[in-house]
């Protein structure tokens, strides 16, 4: 879509112009956000499994402090 719509751009449909460029935003934003959720997996599987009663919270409290170093974002 976003191809398309910068192609009837360049043909000077109105309208087409902020079409493509929000499009181009949005697919910027998805891909950021699909880069987060990799990185937050691991955080996010740890919960729930302490949720679940298959970690202990010592358990959790210790994956998520390993979690934090790996990704370098422990600034707690």
């Amino acid at each position: 879509m976003r191809d398309r719509l910068e192609q009837l751009a360049n043909e000077r449909v109105p309208g087409a112009y902020r079409a493509a460029r929000l499009t181009r935003y949005v697919l910027i934003h998805l891909d950021l956000a699909e880069a987060r959720a990799r990185e937050l997996a691991d955080a996010w599987h740890t919960v729930e499994w302490r949720d679940s009663s298959d970690y202990s919270d010592a358990a959790m409290r210790q994956a998520l402090a390993k979690w934090a170093e790996r990704t370098d974002l422990n600034h707690d």
